[in-house]
């Protein structure tokens, strides 16, 4: 009992500290006031990531990122979604919440300011109802005449679900119903076959039979403050992993995003021609013959979602064949054109994952086969690895990351086991499952404390048919409608491993002891556990599960002992991996925290040792370095930058990757906080990230001016545009054949209250957190507001150059609001030219080519500027469907001087000419400029030799004097 009472204090003692620490850790954050996430749970459709789990780590997310910590109010009972957010609508007008989701920008009339970036994307589908229908995408005639439901809450849905019946002459009958904790009930009682629903996550056992459409929802407050620090929050996450929230909306178990599309026409009419396509599957005997009853439903399920039949053919596979031709299941390739066999392979998106287990024989460890494997790369191995039957289809998987081995077929699982218990092979891959049940049964025990390493192979379908471009994009739209781990439910109600559980239920055997030993036993391992869990506890509140170093909790209670008690200058240093999310991705999540590991191990050998150092590990990848310095400032910083340099290479080729470590650094006396030394460092790190050569940065004085410049222009943008700071101004353009203004680009100057700010100063830092589109915006409303007052003066219009000055990713609401611009001032569109930067183009060629074609659908031309300033190839000429080719001032400049670049320039705007595009040159500031570019064929002039940018008045008057 005293152990007892002693465990229960500690216990006490070690939670009034936790909550301490806590409460210490967030004093100073902001509170903001939120709806309760509870109020979503109704969302019970949307599995296996319900809204409110896709908002609660959205607003973690946020919490880091902007400093707030929550307060969660409820919103009492709802019986929809629609009821929810009108609730919390009426709570932020209230002013009882600070903060709301899930609203869309035509939600209220009050002064409410809405997120830049959509939370979340809702789609309209339909799906079938509460029973299996022959509805698919690709047959719609088949539901003419049926009764389809919408909800009596969105006029939305209804409207979209008329369309299409009437769009497809369906006639279908719609039945108005609320969904809720009845509606099964509902459907077979108003026999309802398909059901209209709005979602923003996958289905689950519910087809898809059409998306009927989709809006977006936004985050919303009333104070702008709110909004702003949410903008910039988002955006830094953005810039980081540009997939970050897409990721999150697909979850943890998910393989893929949210796909949602209908059919192309070709691939209708492909369905229509090609039914029934044969599938290739190998019958590997009687032992396994679940196996194929598992693909016979697989294929079912496919060809009802897909309206496709397909047949499963059952071949006997040869004993050494890994895969076999026509469509047939293998291994996801690590690239698109890997070739297996000679066979070049064409495949789908994984659809599920097999859980294989590599195990060694006895004496020997995983890390000794891999590397032995390895170390032979190019020579003919002896290594053997022993693998049942059915699953000889993965061995292209290990193929790809062992590099060389000999694989052994065996019938069975047992002779596997028994092949590597004998020393027969130095290794076996086997189903997790299966092993893991054998072992359950006493089975090799010999084998059962051997080390073993588990992979999750994805698989996925290989097409080898005509237009097999075609049915991979069926049967990826197939497999997006699949519910969370069908493929491996499957095998369980297929009962593919029932005779082992039989097997083991058999030969169990259990222990009964007397009541008051079990007593006894019980209470010894209820002191024992409560003690282990109060070290446990402590131990994991300051120390990394994953890299044994401090956490960021233990970082900071560390760090803050030295600077209270320690004197003399400090080094904080972060060290962050570049692109550590693109290695998550393509190298998986055991690879990068296998690196992560490395990392940890690296500075602990470098600076663990140190005295006066403390080593953490902070968010994600990023790692901090505290040592109090005692020699020179230089010298310390030069050997950082070594041994980090020395660290990243070494990593890197042990494990096989090209690797890149930034790192930021702050230097202080002991005066500043370590929440300010950190922010410095980060800024110090996130200055050269872009930079390819640099990964070494100090916080030092210009930085510091940097970040100052950031932050006026952040916290003055929204003031300069409600006081009209900015000033467009109009540079001339004038055709080189006639000497007569032909056009002018608008641009754009800030004249501040504290003076004239240069564009080179704040255009970078609103493309940096992602307000230059505000800016855009300002600038084009102003353009055509002072258009419209030219027409009204009869005086003539020239068109008008206008920049984008990043790339609009939303297509459809970039052109509804410029459209909508130029309806409200009547400007013709043929006096508007719209500007990209060579930059963009090579960011993203299709999307670029996405985003001109939709411009020009709307009859806008296009021009790239600054052509010849970047790094793109000329097949950017040909491939970007841009009007205007305005060829940067270096061009020009280098031409007056060297023949050479005389017949490049030459060249290249015949060239542009031959594409049927117009060429002009900026820059232009002497006669000679005139000259040289009207003896090689440029169209029009831009330069100081004619005009410098001129206000509106001055510019008017230009028009009509010239």
């Amino acid at each position: 009992m005293k152990q007892f009472s002693f465990a229960l204090k500690a216990f006490a003692r070690c939670l009034v500290l936790g909550l301490t620490i806590f409460s210490s850790a967030t004093v100073s954050a902001r509170t903001i006031r939120v709806p309760s996430l509870e109020t979503y749970k109704f969302l019970s459709n949307d599995p296996p990531r319900s809204l409110r789990m896709y908002y609660s780590d959205y607003l973690s997310l946020l919490a880091q990122r902007c400093d707030w910590q929550y307060e969660y109010v409820d919103l009492g009972y709802a019986d929809s979604a629609a009821e929810a957010n009108e609730t919390a609508l009426r709570l932020l007008n209230e002013g009882k919440l600070d903060l709301i989701f899930d609203v869309t920008e035509q939600d209220s009339s009050a002064k409410i300011f809405y997120s830049s970036n959509p939370s979340v994307t809702k789609h309209i589908i339909l799906v079938e109802s509460y029973k299996e229908s022959d509805f698919n995408n690709a047959n719609l005639k088949r539901m003419a005449g049926a009764t389809a439901s919408a909800s009596p809450d969105s006029p939305f849905q209804q409207k979209l679900l008329e369309e299409f019946s009437a769009r497809n002459g369906l006639n279908l009958r719609v039945v108005l119903l609320p969904l809720g904790r009845y509606i099964e009930e509902e459907f077979i009682k108003n026999g309802i076959e398909a059901c209209t629903q709005t979602l923003s996550f996958p289905v689950e056992e519910q087809k898809i039979i059409q998306k009927l459409g989709e809006y977006r929802v936004f985050f919303a407050s009333r104070d702008k403050g709110i909004i702003q620090a949410l903008d910039k929050g988002v955006s830094e996450i953005l810039r980081e992993d540009p997939l970050r929230f897409a990721t999150m909306m697909a979850g943890p178990n998910r393989g893929q995003a949210f796909y949602l599309g209908n059919p192309s026409e070709q691939e209708i009419a492909y369905i229509k021609d090609h039914s029934p396509v044969h599938v290739l599957e190998t019958n590997i005997g009687d032992d396994l013959t679940e196996l194929l009853n598992v693909k016979n439903e697989f294929w079912k399920k496919v060809s009802s979602i897909s309206g496709m039949d397909f047949v499963v053919d059952s071949v006997k596979r040869p004993d050494n064949t890994e895969f076999l031709p026509g469509i047939s299941e293998i291994p996801q390739p690590v690239t698109s054109d890997s070739k297996k066999g000679g066979m070049g392979l064409r495949c789908t998106n994984a659809f599920y994952s097999v859980n294989a287990v590599l195990i060694c024989a006895p004496g020997h460890t995983i890390e000794e086969f891999t590397t032995s494997l390895q170390r032979k790369q190019g020579v003919e191995t002896t290594e053997s690895i022993a693998i049942p039957l059915d699953m000889m289809n993965i061995v292209p998987f290990f193929r790809e990351r062992f590099i060389s081995f000999d694989a052994k077929p065996m019938k069975s699982v047992e002779e596997c086991l028994r092949a590597i218990a004998t020393g027969k092979c130095n290794a076996a891959i086997i189903n997790h499952t299966y092993l893991d049940h054998l072992f359950k049964l006493g089975r090799f025990k010999s084998l059962q404390k051997q080390q073993k390493a588990v992979y999750d192979v994805p698989m996925c379908i290989y097409v080898s048919l005509d237009r097999p471009d075609v049915m991979i994009s069926i049967l990826n739209r197939a497999f997006a409608q699949f519910p969370y781990n069908y493929y491996n439910k499957l095998s369980e109600q297929q009962a593919l491993y029932a005779r082992d559980l039989l097997s083991r239920q058999r030969n169990r055997s259990i222990m009964v002891s007397s009541l008051s030993g079990i007593l006894i036993l019980f209470v010894i391992c209820v002191l024992f556990v409560v003690i282990y869990h109060i070290k446990k506890l402590r131990h994991k509140m300051e120390y990394d599960d994953l890299t044994k170093i401090h956490s960021l909790n233990g970082f900071e209670k560390a760090t803050g002992k030295m600077l209270r008690y320690k004197k003399g200058n400090f080094l904080l240093t972060e060290l962050n991996v570049r692109d550590f999310s693109f290695i998550n991705r393509i190298y998986g999540t055991e690879k990068g925290d296998k690196i992560l590991i490395s990392i940890a191990k690296q500075i602990m050998q470098c600076y663990g040792k140190h005295k006066d150092t403390v080593l953490g590990r902070g968010y994600a990848d990023n790692f901090y370095i505290f040592q109090r310095i005692q020699d020179k400032e230089s010298s310390c910083l030069n050997n950082m930058e070594s041994e980090i340099s020395l660290m990243q290479d070494m990593i890197g080729k042990s494990e096989n990757i090209h690797l890149v470590i930034k790192s930021g650094n702050a230097v202080s006396d002991g005066s500043e906080s370590l929440k300010i030394l950190i922010s410095r460092a980060g800024y110090a790190r996130k200055s050269n990230h872009d930079s390819m050569v640099e990964n070494f940065s100090v916080y030092n004085e210009q930085l510091k001016a940097q970040r100052e410049n950031e932050e006026f222009i952040e916290n003055n943008i929204e003031e300069a545009l409600k006081n009209e700071e900015f000033m467009v101004y109009y540079q001339p353009k004038t055709c080189l054949d006639k000497q007569t203004i032909c056009g002018a680009e608008a641009l754009v100057r800030w004249k501040s209250k504290d003076g004239l700010v240069p564009p080179d100063r704040f255009i970078p830092v609103l493309e940096k957190n992602g307000l230059v589109g505000k800016l855009d915006n300002y600038v084009y409303e102003t353009v055509f507001k002072y258009m419209n007052r030219l027409m009204a003066e009869n005086v003539p219009l020239v068109p008008v150059s206008l920049n984008i000055s990043r790339l609009n990713y939303n297509l459809k609401a970039f052109i509804e609001n410029l459209n909508s611009l130029v309806a409200k001032y009547g400007i013709p569109k043929r006096y508007i030219e719209l500007e990209i930067e060579e930059r963009f183009a090579g960011a993203n060629d299709d999307f670029i080519k996405d985003f001109i074609e939709r411009l020009h659908r709307e009859d806008f031309k296009v021009s790239m500027d600054d052509f010849g300033s970047g790094s793109s190839s000329l097949n950017m000429l040909s491939e970007i469907p841009v009007d205007i080719i305005k060829f940067d001032q270096r061009f020009l400049h280098h031409a007056e001087y060297s023949q050479a670049s005389r017949i490049v320039l030459t060249s290249m705007i015949k060239m542009v000419h031959n594409l049927g595009k117009l060429t002009v040159c900026e820059g232009v500031e002497t006669e000679k400029h005139v000259e040289l570019l009207r003896s090689v064929g440029c169209n029009v002039a831009q330069g100081y030799y004619y005009s410098k940018p001129l206000n509106e008045r001055d510019f008017k008057y230009y028009i009509l004097t010239h």
